[in-house]
């Protein structure tokens, strides 16, 4: 039965607090906050890139086919980047979605038109929503987030149903998005700074009177000092509530080198310094693919990773 705090969940954050993820899980035992404290920035460079690539080496299947949706923000690209080390461009599928005219949507086209991948676009502003699909989309992600939000799936069935889906599922929360120096410690406060953050919308309240109905319907695990609250509360409520079941439908073949084992222990060891702003993820990028990341990114108003602060402001 659906109670009153659950539906509260759903007309504040856009999905249910009471789910549980039956698919995907995170395990932080290991992040050590000790083990790279006295190593600079560029063995920090070298052993991040070294796991990275590790993780799609060790998620890649030769004489498989491959589809990375490519948007205009890092994580697609980097692992698309990746791949290519791996398999010619000719060999990877991608595709877009959206509006045309928008900033992921044309990224996203650009790249793969640059680099000659199978590339798919689909424009929704003449879609036409199907009462079935969406149902159908509804039970692929357990009745858990809003629709409408998804290139047409019943087309991606026909595309890549053999295919492997390479997502990008965690990456910028493992490296740092959501990690603000500033952000509370207090459980409380902290609660209620991620519901402030998180709010799908704002405009109306359709909350009950109850003070906060969040609470007890929050997974907040392994509070300790290694990761901040706030994160915490993101990781496994954010994440793995709303956030997969929505990029992970089922139906694919997924493969999520974000949530390799490699990549929490090492990207929530380092120093928080190195993950504010998402700085070594940043510094690994333009390395190791300075070519793919000299083409316009979301997160800076469509120009560079490489173009100075007071420029993008």
């Amino acid at each position: 039965m659906l109670s009153q705090n659950n539906l509260d969940s759903f007309l504040k954050l856009g999905y249910f607090l009471d789910y549980k993820n039956p698919n995907y899980y995170f395990d932080f035992s290991k992040v050590n906050k000790k083990k790279f404290k006295e190593k600079d920035i560029d063995i920090l460079v070298k052993e991040g890139t070294e796991i990275f690539i590790n993780a799609i080496q060790n998620n890649f299947e030769f004489n498989k086919k491959h589809v990375v949706p490519i948007s205009g923000g890092l994580d697609s690209r980097a692992i698309l980047s990746a791949l290519l080390e791996f398999t010619e461009a000719s060999n990877i599928s991608t595709y877009t979605f959206g509006t045309p005219g928008t900033i992921d949507y044309e990224i996203g086209n650009k790249i793969a038109t640059d680099l000659g991948t199978k590339h798919s676009n689909f424009s929704l502003i003449n879609h036409r929503y199907k009462m079935e699909e969406l149902l159908d989309i509804s039970n692929r992600i357990d009745h858990q987030t809003v629709l409408f939000h998804h290139a047409p799936v019943w087309k991606l069935d026909e595309l890549f149903n053999n295919h492997i889906v390479w997502s990008g599922f965690f990456g910028g929360q493992l490296f740092g998005e959501d990690y603000h120096e500033n952000a509370p410690n207090d459980i409380n406060k902290a609660i209620e700074y991620y519901i402030n953050r998180r709010a799908y919308q704002y405009d109306i309240n359709l909350l009950s009177d109850k003070k906060n109905p969040f609470k007890e319907l929050l997974d907040i695990k392994n509070i300790d000092s290694k990761i901040s609250i706030v994160e915490l509360i993101i990781f496994f409520n954010n994440e793995l509530k709303f956030i997969a079941p929505h990029v992970l439908m089922k139906g694919f073949n997924y493969k999520t080198p974000f949530i390799d084992q490699n990549m929490i222990n090492f990207f929530l060891s380092i120093d928080n310094k190195y993950r504010t702003n998402q700085f070594l993820y940043k510094r690994i990028l333009l390395e190791r693919f300075p070519n793919m990341f000299l083409y316009p990114i979301k997160d800076n108003v469509g120009l560079s990773l490489k173009t100075a602060k007071p420029i993008v402001f």
